[in-house]
């Protein structure tokens, strides 16, 4: 009976050994793996917001280079104070569709804290957590491709000018031809001491 105990003892602090062994180990998993999201999360090229309901939960670095505020100050945001055009009503409905398990893409505009603003193509998607679930956000800044779209519209507008202008000088050059041709006629019938021909 003492020598089961001592067993049953020894059995049990193996197992606890076994199981802080293994929570140990889980920790670590669960700490390497959240290292791994924050640096990811850091260091994307592309705004990314997490929030709830439109209450900003957490922002990157590069929201908070493109809109000049600090992590601290988004924090205390919701999502309308970037993008004015935004509302709960909206958010919800975007919510809506997200759970429909709809694809979404929107266009708008970010508000920086200086006021200005620039173009944002958003794509929003659900993070289901224990206990309810967040909308992480990932905003393009459309700066560059805006830029790029109006030096086309330039280069278009430039071309067809250029196209009218080539038109309107070939027609012009026609017109002298023929004006030319006629007056090389109207020479050939004056006589040389006629004063029409200067």
């Amino acid at each position: 009976d003492r020598l089961g105990r001592l067993g049953s003892a020894i059995r049990q602090a193996l197992e606890q050994r076994r199981l802080r062994e293994v929570e140990k180990e889980r920790l670590s998993n669960l700490r390497r793996s959240e290292t791994m999201f924050r640096a990811l999360f850091e260091q994307a090229a592309e705004c990314i917001v997490l929030h709830d309901a439109g209450r900003i939960v957490d922002a990157n670095r590069q929201t908070c280079e493109r809109t000049g505020y600090s992590r601290e100050e988004l924090l205390l945001l919701h999502l309308w104070d970037l993008n004015p055009d935004l509302t709960p009503e909206s958010l919800s409905r975007q919510r809506a569709a997200l759970e429909r398990g709809e694809d979404l893409t929107v266009e708008g505009h970010w508000r920086r804290r200086d006021g200005s603003s620039f173009p944002v193509e958003t794509s929003p998607g659900l993070i289901h957590l224990e206990g309810g679930s967040l909308t992480l956000a990932f905003a393009r800044d459309l700066t560059a491709r805006q830029q790029l779209f109006e030096r086309s519209q330039q280069a278009q507008r430039m071309e067809a000018f250029g196209q009218l202008a080539s038109g309107v000088a070939h027609d012009f050059n026609n017109l002298l031809t023929v004006i030319s041709g006629l007056t090389h006629l109207v020479l050939e019938e004056l006589p040389e001491q006629d004063g029409l021909r200067a």
